[in-house]
């Protein structure tokens, strides 16, 4: 699979059970959309956000080689 081929590679943790890791970031993923669809109501970011940061978070999570924030800090 991909994730095997990078942790192969040395990129992606080795100790990482892919398809676990691969559930997790798709339970991320639902949970977003069941929370837009069911909250009384809506979340102060977009949806485009929320995606992006989950990709961040798992990306960041599983990789063994330093990686930048997707966002910019926000000013106050």
């Amino acid at each position: 699979t991909y994730l095997r081929g990078h942790q192969e590679r040395g990129t992606v943790c080795p100790n990482l059970d892919p398809g676990a890791s691969v559930d997790m970031f798709k339970g991320m993923l639902l949970f977003g959309m069941l929370h837009r669809s069911a909250a009384l109501t809506p979340p102060d970011y977009s949806r485009e956000c929320y995606i992006e940061t989950c990709v961040d978070l798992f990306v960041r999570g599983i990789s063994t080689v330093p990686t930048n924030c997707v966002h910019p800090p926000k000013t106050a």
